[in-house]
Order: structure tokens, then C-alpha cells, then sequence
């Protein structure tokens, strides 16, 4: 349920549930609705169909899958982190797991 690959590897529709889409401010990671449009959303709606075709088709290529994980960290919302910190960075890795403490109001 609370599966935080989705923070940093490529967008897949089983990583990002309906909730965490709706309610991004119930994520670990703060970030702004203006963020979440911004710099989220895009790299969401670029990277998501991607993996829904490779899935209907099973289409499984280990050189196209290292290119596709190269394309969405050079356009993940936190790629600075990457560069900074690295990729075992605990702040990259949790932003997306959401806040059992936050509530829906």
C-alpha cells in the first residue's frame, strides 16, 4: 500500500495510487500543490503511459529499461537530489510514501 518505489524509480500506475495522486499533501515529502503541477504531474504524465504500453505488450528489453530509468531520473522533480546526495538518498526514496499521521480532514 504505502510502496515508496515510486519516488524514485520510473512512474508506473501501480506505484502511484488514486490517493497519492489526489491528495499529494498527505505525502512525506512536502510539496506544494504549484510543485506537484509543475514538476510532478509532467514527469508523471510523460513516463506513466510509457510503462502502461510495456506492460499490455510485455515487452521486457534490459537495454531499454536502463535507457528509460537514465530518461526519468534526468526528468524526475528532485534530480538534484540525485546529483547531490545520490541515489541512496533517504530523502529521494521516501518523499512519495504517504504520512499515516496527515489525514483527509
Amino acid at each position: 500500500m504505502n510502496d515508496v518505489h515510486c519516488s524514485r524509480y520510473v512512474p508506473k500506475a501501480g506505484y502511484w495510487s488514486s490517493l497519492k495522486l489526489a491528495h499529494p499533501e498527505l505525502l512525506l515529502g512536502y510539496i506544494s500543490r504549484t510543485h506537484w503541477e509543475e514538476m510532478v504531474v509532467p514527469w508523471l504524465n510523460r513516463f506513466m503511459p510509457i510503462e502502461e504500453q510495456r506492460w499490455k505488450t510485455k515487452l521486457y528489453d534490459p537495454e531499454k529499461e536502463r535507457e528509460l530509468l537514465r530518461q526519468s531520473e534526468a526528468a524526475h522533480p528532485l534530480k538534484d537530489m540525485f546529483q547531490r546526495e545520490g541515489v541512496a538518498s533517504r530523502d529521494l526514496w521516501f518523499w512519495g510514501g504517504l504520512d499515516r499521521r496527515r489525514g483527509l480532514g
